[in-house]
């Protein structure tokens, strides 16, 4: 019989003998520990939201959390997405709609998400190491002054900053 350790309630280290095998047992642990969710091979989706719900810290020690488990992580916490590796088009959109300030978090965001948290709050183009040019032209045309922040700007937010004078 394999010999598990996990955290209970109290947070003291405590032997326990178990065989995780079943995925009410998975569950019945993440809910003590979310942390344990590390030593699973392949979670289920249950066995991940259970861990989520009950720690959104837990994602990062899932290895290939699902979509919903991803969105579920974000929705109580957007910052959550720096734990996510790749996460695609849709979870970046998701992520920026629940607080624009994780823009900061990560460089690598798409075009979309990028003019999403420029548009909630111009002031983050400052945050994004290389903006797009549409996330560029989004904050200049709500104010002039954010043009001076903006590291590279292209060829068309210089024209339009110019045009402007």
């Amino acid at each position: 019989m394999k010999q598990t350790y996990f955290r209970t309630k109290d947070f003291s280290k405590k032997l326990i003998s178990l065989k995780l095998k079943t995925k009410q047992e998975q569950i019945e642990a993440v809910l003590i520990c979310p942390e344990r969710i590390y030593s699973f091979k392949n979670p289920c989706e249950e066995v991940q939201l259970a861990a989520i719900r009950t720690d959104h810290h837990s994602l990062r020690f899932i290895k290939n959390p699902t979509r919903r488990a991803q969105k579920e992580a974000i929705y109580l916490r957007a910052c959550n997405i720096e734990y996510i590796k790749n996460p695609g088009k849709e979870i970046q959109l998701f992520a920026v709609s629940c607080d624009p300030y994780v823009i900061m978090l990560r460089s690598d965001f798409c075009e979309e998400a990028q003019v999403l948290a420029v548009k909630k709050n111009p002031q983050l183009i400052i945050e994004i190491v290389n903006p797009c040019e549409e996330a560029q032209l989004t904050a200049v045309m709500q104010d002039m002054k954010w043009y001076k922040h903006i590291k590279n700007p292209t060829e068309n937010v210089q024209m339009l900053v110019k045009l402007s004078v």
